[in-house]
């Protein structure tokens, strides 16, 4: 639990980089703080570099064990970089409320998903069970983010990394799966909530993977989602969506 919290400053970097390892992830009951300023050099952090968990009280995670769900509120969380991260953000609601949360200027390298929401539906361990939940899961309100830099960094992190662990400094033990093939999206939206992106923009240019899909919207339920002016209405169905720059409004 934390109340009136200041978290700045922090750079996080590592040679030996293992499974679940997060960088700042807050937990049930945390309200009315600003986490800014961070960094994570290459490589860092191996999971979320920064991870809002409502809904994780679970004992299947041993860094879980004693943590309580509960509502997150009133955040802000700026300035933030990474040069070749798992995942910059995750938000995980599946009952519990996280409000009044702002993200703005996010720059980071990925190798797994950029803005993640997907309620840890695809880790080993989901945290809840998807037949409890037929119109599907969240409760989050006004979460804004403003100028989020992405780019795919998963084959040049295999390349360069993976593939040369012996001639290289940073060692990884038991490293995530990676296919060749181009992930089918990026940014991976399963929650619903009332959630503002400002600026969403992909750095092709530092992208390893140009031509995979940057948008993925599944598993929510009677939710409207407008993305640069266009309007659909999401019914559990899958929909992916590619280009350089969006601003996007989820309502449900």
């Amino acid at each position: 639990n934390a109340l009136n919290f200041l978290i700045e400053g922090i750079t996080f970097t590592a040679t030996h980089l293992t499974r679940c390892q997060d960088g700042i992830h807050l937990e049930g009951y945390c309200h009315r703080g600003v986490i800014r300023d961070i960094t994570a050099e290459y490589g860092c952090t191996n999971d979320d570099v920064i991870a809002l968990t409502a809904d994780e009280a679970v004992d299947a995670y041993a860094h879980c064990k004693g943590v309580e769900d509960g509502p997150i509120t009133d955040l802000l969380v700026e300035n933030v970089t990474a040069e070749c991260c798992h995942s910059p953000i995750r938000l995980l609601s599946v009952e519990q409320e996280i409000s009044n949360v702002t993200f703005r200027n996010i720059s980071a390298g990925v190798r797994c998903h950029g803005i993640n929401a997907d309620g840890s539906r695809h880790t080993p361990d989901p945290v809840f069970n998807e037949e409890n939940y037929p119109k599907g899961i969240g409760n989050m309100k006004n979460i804004v983010f403003e100028n989020i830099t992405l780019w795919r960094m998963d084959k040049i992190w295999k390349e360069e990394v993976l593939d040369r662990q012996g001639e290289c400094s940073l060692t990884v033990v038991q490293p995530w799966s990676l296919e060749l093939k181009p992930a089918p999206y990026f940014n991976i939206f399963e929650t619903k909530g009332d959630i503002t992106i400002k600026n969403l923009v992909r750095d092709r240019k530092k992208d390893c993977y140009p031509s995979s899909q940057f948008l993925c919207f599944a598993n929510l339920y009677d939710t409207t989602v407008t993305v640069n002016g266009e309007t659909f209405t999401m019914q559990g169905e899958v929909k992916y969506i590619d280009g350089d720059k969006f601003d996007i409004r989820i309502q449900g």
